[in-house]
């Protein structure tokens, strides 16, 4: 940020910039453009940064459209008790349903894991056993911001 993508007509890429944001002006900082009305090195940077991750927002999209055609998908809903008593909620969240995918014919397994999907699902399924420890992280911080 300030710097993004929009799109084009014909479907390219193109920089945006948000002039108004209080970090973007014209007295410090990286240059954008350079003397000779060239991107600088900085801004070509910046320019492949967004293409990988616009790359990857599109892997990801079309990952999520397999899981959702093979049905692994299920929704979930995170509740979380802090030390205080208080509790925190999380709906919308989508989750790998682990059966399912355990019941998954076996060409279909091993399409998954050559593609490289299988080792995100089982990666997806071990980061899901970090939801205590992140609520016992962020009881720490709220209990020192308290303080």
């Amino acid at each position: 940020y300030p710097l993004g993508f929009a799109r084009g007509d014909g479907g390219q890429h193109n920089v945006i910039v948000d002039i108004g944001w209080e970090g973007f002006n014209d007295t410090e900082g990286e240059l954008l453009i350079g003397p000779d009305g060239q991107a600088t090195p900085f801004l070509q940077e910046m320019i492949k940064f967004m293409d990988t991750f616009e790359l990857e927002v599109q892997r990801t999209r079309v990952l999520c459209r397999r899981l959702v055609d093979l049905g692994l998908l299920k929704p979930v809903q995170i509740d979380v008790k802090l030390p205080d008593g208080s509790q925190l909620g999380a709906g919308g969240v989508m989750a790998v349903d682990e059966d399912k995918l355990k019941a998954l014919p076996e060409a279909t397994a091993t399409e998954l894991l050559r593609n490289g999907i299988l080792g995100l699902l089982y990666a997806h399924m071990l980061s899901t056993t970090n939801v205590q420890r992140l609520t016992e992280r962020l009881a720490l911080r709220l209990g020192a911001t308290a303080a």
